[in-house]
């Protein structure tokens, strides 16, 4: 197989556990849809975003690499700035001096969640 076929062939994708379905009457800024909502928001966009500068390589291969390391930086940067938000709001459910034994439980297991969700990807 030659090099350029090597690299169009193998698809790219963010790795994102699959988001729950959110629930009637939960909030945006409740924990549990915090933890579970993707970090990324259009995966379709970014899978043809992909797909195109990956179909650049064979008639310019330094071209492609540039754009997808653009690309990955873009990701990146999306991916950090969401994450950071998260824990942002995460935080804002326990971290006002009134939280009792039972929220600081919960605040545990969704911090949990968030993590497991942020070394799949």
């Amino acid at each position: 197989m030659d090099q350029a076929a090597e690299v169009t062939d193998k698809p790219a994708e963010v790795a994102e556990p699959a988001a729950e379905v959110p629930h009637p009457g939960r909030r945006p800024d409740d924990p549990d849809m915090i933890v579970r909502t993707p970090l990324v928001n259009d995966r379709a966009e970014l899978r043809r975003r992909w797909l195109e500068i990956q179909s650049v390589f064979v008639d310019d291969p330094r071209g492609s690499v540039t754009e997808a390391a653009r690309f990955a930086a873009e990701v990146i940067s999306t991916l950090t700035a969401a994450a950071h938000e998260r824990e942002r709001m995460l935080r804002g459910s326990w971290d006002n001096g009134t939280a009792d034994t039972e929220m600081l439980r919960n605040a545990l297991r969704h911090y949990r969640t968030f993590l497991d969700r942020l070394t799949a990807v």
